[in-house]
């Protein structure tokens, strides 16, 4: 956090006192902080509240601007005040919630096809190429399915329309916009890119449309909402380059397009090739190290970000990765100083800095935080060139407000919510405080007969002292969305950017070399190299060390803001620690965070809760505390991250067991990761798999063992402790499985929960999970069972539809069933008559579903999202 001090420090430094009188300034900063508390209100209530629609947000907030006119200046105030508020709420609904009809995802969906959202849809569109062409490689371990590619070349590409066919077989050009990804062959390196195509060109493009994300699991982003306020569209995948024809437009605008988007283009992939980004990684530490110096210098997300965010994050620095102002600042004064050696000359330095500023905003994506600190540089520059008077609370508040307008979603995010608040409290305290005490802040050093070993001490105690209170602040914001906080982030912080500030100075006179002599930049990356891996190395230690982080359960909205309001109110000297109030606060806000997983907990004996995971399936399975995990694999994409997550989002810490149903990589291959993010106890396997193991489980099963974690073999008979409930094992029966296929090898679990209906009379209710059995398995277990039924079913073989399996479930008579499962065999018709009557969830059809049952014996379920 501290970066946010030093950036502002560094290019804003000036004396409030000397722009104006306190009182004109409180006025005009309370006005500007009141609008944008009402358009975080208003935002929030509208998303959260699906009260009305856009139209009627509006015009409650234009009817009330029309009744402020007449009335007089305080009642006035409030009234425009309330209006901001509904005509936000209005605008988030719109920029959120209602999708402009020509977007490409909406008239592929509602005009050319009706298939479902997953499926790939041909399509020819025309459009213009707006990034370089870049191929991502994404290393294979052996339980990756072998279908899966190891590398993807794509770019995106404007949508400007569609060629649609109408009844009589004409084709019919219909206007359409969004950015969608484009997708195209490999070969397309080995291709002369100027005979193929380049950003900038206008290209018609026929291939096969993929449909933007939707949220489907518990911890998914509001990837509807968030597409439709960026614009994204989709993916579209070309599997011919010849599929793309270049169209030639004539037009000056067109031309003047088309120079801007292939410059900006090019200056991008000369910084990403400084960088060593586009160079094949000798292993995974140089392909973390190059994704950590795409984000941290020009806010590129590689393939392998993933993995170095998760390390900064959990020893509580991934602020350093976020481009913010701390990086412009670094970057404009570098350009200051290589100026000043040639002599004072003020007018290039404020040419130097539009230009710094320009160059960062062709090459850097357009995020809050590197966008809120250029509009803050340009409005001080404007003011002070115009003479104008200005605050810089003010100037903040309003400047999120712009943002909000920009991006109404960011409000719910992290990295506004941090950019917005860390800069606030760090502007208070420098009004607050003065020069002596807080030179750090005001960047006025004391006076000059003072030691040079005084003043340095002065500065580190400062800096530790913003530092932690930077971190204090933050903490519960962090709580609420990562679940776990990091003791040692100040200590960390203030070791680790000093280091950072080095790797960024050496990184961005690399960028500068690399954009105008690129063959020079290519002997000088060693220096940049050895500096990445230096901080790379350090974060990765701290994070191994015990300790580190403290996983906590979500504590909620309600605490967090709290929470943070009493920790800003002492950090800026509102509230006295010395005060028995202020302890009173802080032990009750502490000990809600022991209280909450009880108090917020479900009073149900059993919770399922099935994950979307694609082709494949998990399965959350809790009882009183205590977890179980059947299966988890995807044929479709790495889950084990984001089954952690969903893990994280309902308070679960630890797995005490895992059951691994057969020798599928669909069941087990995303098991590895989970257990690197979540503590793992035990895992059950059958018999069969420990004796006769594929290459991808032994991976795993290595992997585990590495881990600590314990590897068992179950067996028919065999019985586990879930909580209140009682598990038992069904099949495999280890006499007759070695000769079966492996589907008919898999565990097959009944989970009993004792229920007291109205007469005190004991039942059970009863779950049956069954994995990929098939005719064979079936029809022994119901021979060895005659009397089975269940209560809640997981359809077997992900609802492939056979003659038995339809027996099966008619036997059993579930009143929920669970399907896990993709597209092929979702609303698949043949099992229409073993629907009826039951309700169905298919996680193809709208994502994860959850399962309850109490002590009362009722049951209640749902759709995760």
């Amino acid at each position: 956090m501290c970066q946010h001090k030093i950036a502002y420090n560094l290019v804003v430094n000036f004396d409030l006192h000397r722009h104006g009188d306190s009182k004109t300034i409180l006025h005009a900063r309370n006005r500007a902080i009141a609008v944008l508390i009402a358009m975080i209100l208003g935002i929030s209530i509208a998303q959260n509240f699906e009260l009305w629609g856009s139209l009627v947000w509006m015009s409650i907030g234009c009817g009330l601007i029309g009744i402020s006119i007449p009335v007089r200046k305080r009642t006035k105030s409030i009234l425009i005040l309330v209006s901001v508020f509904f005509i936000a709420a209005g605008w988030s609904d719109i920029r959120l919630n209602e999708p402009k009809s020509d977007r490409l995802d909406q008239i592929v969906e509602q005009g050319l096809h009706s298939r479902a959202r997953t499926n790939s849809v041909p399509v020819q569109i025309v459009g213009i190429v707006t990034e370089p062409v870049r191929t991502r490689l994404t290393p294979r371990t052996p339980a990756d399915p072998a279908t899966w590619t190891t590398s993807r070349t794509e770019t995106r590409i404007r949508v400007q329309g569609i060629i649609l066919n109408d009844t009589l077989g004409n084709e019919a050009w219909v206007n359409a916009s969004g950015i969608a990804r484009l997708i195209v062959p490999n070969e397309y390196s080995a291709h002369d890119s100027e005979s193929v195509f380049k950003p900038g060109d206008w290209v018609s493009v026929i291939g096969l449309y993929q449909t933007p994300t939707t949220a489907r699991n518990l911890s998914d982003l509001d990837w509807e909402s968030m597409n439709i306020q960026s614009g994204r569209v989709g993916t579209i995948v070309v599997r011919d380059l010849s599929m793309i024809q270049f169209i030639e437009h004539g037009s000056f605008f067109d031309h003047i397009t088309r120079w801007f988007i292939h410059t900006r283009a090019i200056l991008k992939s000369r910084s990403l090739s400084a960088l060593g980004v586009n160079q094949i990684a000798l292993d995974k530490d140089e392909t973390q190290r190059r994704a950590m110096l795409a984000a941290l210098l020009l806010g590129e997300r590689e393939p392998a970000f993933g993995d170095v965010y998760e390390s900064f994050q959990r020893v509580g620095v991934a602020h350093v990765l976020a481009i913010s102002g701390f990086h412009l600042a670094l970057v404009i004064l570098l350009g200051i100083f290589f100026i000043r050696v040639i002599g004072e000359h003020p007018k290039i330095e404020t040419i130097c800095v539009v230009s710094i500023l320009t160059l960062g905003f062709l090459i850097i994506p357009m995020r809050p935080p590197i966008v809120r600190a250029g509009m803050i540089v340009c409005l001080l520059l404007l003011a002070s060139r115009c003479g104008r008077r200005y605050d810089r609370l003010t100037i903040l508040a309003w400047v999120g407000t712009g943002l909000l307008i920009w991006r109404p979603s960011d409000v719910f995010s992290l990295g506004y919510q941090l950019s917005m608040g860390i800069t606030a409290l760090l502007v208070i305290l420098a009004n607050q405080h003065s020069p002596t005490s807080m030179s750090i802040l005001t960047n006025q050093l004391p006076s000059t007969h003072q030691r040079f070993f005084k003043r340095t001490q002065t500065r580190i105690v400062q800096a530790i002292k913003i530092n932690f209170a930077c971190w204090i602040v933050a903490a519960p914001a962090i709580m609420f969305h990562a679940g776990f906080v990091s003791l040692l982030a100040p200590v960390v912080a203030f070791i680790l950017i000093p280091m950072v500030m080095i790797l960024m100075i050496v990184g961005y006179i690399q960028i500068g070399i690399g954009v105008f002599f690129p063959s020079i930049s290519e002997s000088l990356i060693g220096l940049l190299d050895f500096c990445a891996a230096v901080v790379h190395l350090f974060v990765r230690f701290v994070d191994s060390l015990p300790g580190s982080s403290v996983q906590i359960g979500n504590p909620g909205f309600l605490w967090t803001l709290i929470f943070t309001g009493v920790l800003t109110l002492i950090i800026t000297g509102k509230l006295k620690l010395n005060n028995y109030k202020t302890a009173v606060y802080i032990a009750l806000c502490i000990s809600w965070l022991f209280v909450a997983p009880f108090a917020l907990s479900d009073r149900a004996s059993l919770r399922l809760h099935m994950i979307d995971v694609g082709d494949g399936t998990s399965i959350v399975v809790e009882s009183q505390g205590k977890t179980l995990l059947w299966d988890c694999g995807s044929l479709n994409r790495r889950v084990g991250k984001g089954i952690s997550r969903d893990l994280q989002s309902l308070g679960i810490r630890r797995i005490e067991d895992v059951v691994v149903t057969h020798d599928n990589l669909d069941h087990f291959n995303g098991l590895a990761d989970l257990a690197s993010r979540v503590p793992i106890d035990r895992v059950w396997i059958t018999d069969r798999l420990m004796q006769e193991p594929s290459t991808g489980w032994k991976f795993i099963q290595t992997t585990l063992e590495t881990m600590g974690v314990e590897i068992r073999v179950m067996q028919i008979g065999d019985e586990l402790e879930l909580g209140n409930a009682r598990v038992d094992c069904l099949w495999p029966n280890g006499e007759h499985v070695m000769t079966m296929r492996s589907n008919n090898t898999s565990i097959v679990m009944r989970i009993q929960v004792p229920i007291t209906i109205h007469n005190n009379s004991s039942m059970v209710r009863s779950v049956l999970l069954t994995g990929d059995i098939e005719q064979e398995a079936m029809t022994n277990i119901l021979q060895e069972h005659p009397d089975l039924s269940c209560d809640v079913l997981e359809l077997p073989h992900h609802g492939s539809a056979k003659a038995r399996a339809y027996s099966f479930v008619e036997k059993l008579d579930p009143s929920v069933v669970l399907q896990s499962t993709g597209m092929s065999r979702a609303n698949d018709p043949r099992w229409d008559e073993m629907r009826s009557g039951r309700v169905w969830y298919t996680t193809a059809v709208r994502g994860g579903a959850w399962v309850r049952i109490y002590k009362d014996g009722n049951i209640v379920h749902g759709w995760t999202r």
